[in-house]
């Protein structure tokens, strides 16, 4: 997501000649993947691991080529402007600015993660976001500024701080407008994914709490989307698996979730005919961006991009060249797309199975933007990120060496707490909350109870442990002894949410 001032050349539902790369155009192409549940060999998870990484550096590289990142806003990218794959896309400018920034703005969370494990708390991420030096824009530069400022995570995040004054744009919006639902944390969370293979609660919760270092609402749920998807990738047998654990990753109620709705009917309804879902996409969700920084038909709504995310993977099959091709076609931001894409199809895949172009090219010895890491660095560092999310997780590992194999928790996820940026002055819900500790000094029960004008709808406790569960009054039982911080959230019928958090130190 590297935004420029574009000249406004919009123009609405313009078809455009596409000739996507077919089936048999693509290489070591593979509709599913078969891997026992719950069990995943060591070996394997690398090239999965690997895959990932590929796939989003190609995905980004291949987006960002002739400069056809916002060049077509609400118009697909024609072929005789489209990028070519075998000649127009070097992998190593996703390791740097100006295309790498979907890549090299995930690491501040990373490098949080490092210091402080897969449980890292807010108070903690703050410093790796706030002393960043590369170039970035839109939600996560809101969220820096806001936290060189003194405010503090999550408030840094909130849509109340990501507000722009003198931004009112009334043809797109009446609404107030600001960074919210900007994509920026999506862009940023498949690292929650990939260190988290196989369980999608455990992604869901460390990304919502990424995400809301820089969005709030929509802005939020997306990065949970994305995380999820990249978890279930790595144990999925086919596309169409990790397209519904993405779309259950959205709340019900949110428009997020709406839109992914549609997606999914408009494919069971025109199965063979992506750009006419495309269209129909466009015609209903083109409009709804609320970025003070758009102008004309821009849109960096992450939702919208979820579901360009989603078109290609459902009508792709797949198949990693012409599922990318697809995503990137329609237009807007067309490299974080494909990253995000590229990510989920390459931990999906895994690196054996990628097209020898994807593979080829990268330059390990080059570190990443802002860090002195590189590939293999990378690999290692989510490998070991991996294993220690898998043993908090109550996963284990069997086995050493070349046949070492990790037992992964495979249970059943929930989505996070309705949430939605306000459209009109709406005071938030008044929370309070307690605890009480267990008989075996593990166990705590959490209590909450609020008030609010319009009813409140549900409550959600996060653990810190990456665990969650919905209600005002829940018992969770900690896996070992430590600090952890507990943040309860309620939501009223609209969506609006308050949280509160607790400090919990088990002995």
């Amino acid at each position: 997501m590297h935004v420029r001032a574009w000249i406004a050349v919009g123009v609405v539902f313009a078809t455009a000649s596409c000739r996507v790369a077919s089936k048999a155009d693509s290489t070591r192409s593979i509709a599913s993947v078969e891997i026992d549940d719950g069990v995943i060999e060591v070996a394997s998870y690398r090239d999965k691991l690997e895959g990932s990484l590929y796939g989003q550096l190609f995905g980004l590289a291949w987006g960002f080529a002739r400069g056809i990142e916002f060049r077509y806003r609400r118009r697909l990218v024609p072929d005789d402007d489209f990028p070519d794959w075998n000649t127009e896309v070097d992998i190593n400018r996703a390791l740097r600015a100006p295309a790498g920034d979907d890549f090299y703005c995930e690491f501040s969370g990373l490098l949080a993660m490092r210091a402080f494990g897969p449980e890292v708390a807010w108070g903690q991420m703050e410093g790796f976001y706030r002393d960043t030096q590369y170039a970035t824009w839109h939600s996560d530069l809101a969220m820096r500024r806001n936290l060189r400022n003194g405010v503090r995570a999550p408030r840094c995040g909130h849509y109340s701080k990501l507000l722009e004054r003198g931004a009112d744009d009334a043809s797109r919006s009446r609404a107030p407008l600001g960074h919210g639902d900007d994509l920026d944390a999506q862009m940023q969370v498949d690292f929650c994914g990939t260190t988290n293979p196989g369980n999608v609660q455990a992604a869901i919760a460390q990304a919502w709490k990424f995400g809301h270092m820089m969005n709030y609402g929509d802005g939020a749920i997306g990065a949970a989307v994305m995380a999820a998807m990249n978890a279930e990738a790595f144990f999925a047998r086919n596309v169409a698996q990790i397209a519904d654990v993405g779309v259950a990753a959205a709340p019900e109620g949110s428009t997020y979730r709406s839109l992914l709705n549609d997606v999914v009917a408009w494919h069971r309804s025109w199965p063979d005919d992506w750009q006419r879902t495309w269209r129909a996409l466009d015609e209903k969700w083109g409009a709804t961006d609320r970025c003070p920084q758009g102008v004309g038909d821009f849109n960096i709504d992450a939702k919208l991009h979820g579901g360009f995310v989603l078109i290609g993977l459902l009508y792709g099959g797949g198949d990693f060249r012409r599922s990318l091709e697809i995503t990137i076609r329609c237009g807007q931001d067309t490299d974080t797309s494909a990253q995000n894409l590229g990510s989920i199809l390459g931990a999906f895949l895994g690196k054996r199975r990628l097209p020898e172009r994807v593979v080829m090219g990268l330059s390990k010895s080059v570190p990443v933007q802002g860090t002195d890491l590189r590939f293999d660095d990378v690999v290692a560092l989510q490998e070991d990120l991996a294993r220690r999310s898998l043993r908090i997780n109550g996963g284990r590992a069997i086995g050493s060496g070349a046949d070492e194999r990790w037992e992964v928790r495979r249970e059943p996820s929930i989505a996070p707490i309705l949430e939605q940026w306000p459209t009109s002055p709406n005071d938030a819900p008044q929370l309070e909350v307690g605890f009480e500790g267990g008989v075996d000094g593990r166990s705590v029960t959490f209590t909450a109870s609020a008030t609010d004008d319009d009813g409140v709808a549900a409550y959600q406790w996060h653990f810190g442990d990456l665990s969650f569960a919905n209600g005002s009054r829940v018992r969770h039982t900690y896996p070992r002894s430590g600090r952890f911080e507990a943040t309860c959230y309620v939501t009223d019928v609209t969506g609006h949410t308050t949280l509160r958090r607790i400090a919990i130190v088990m002995p």
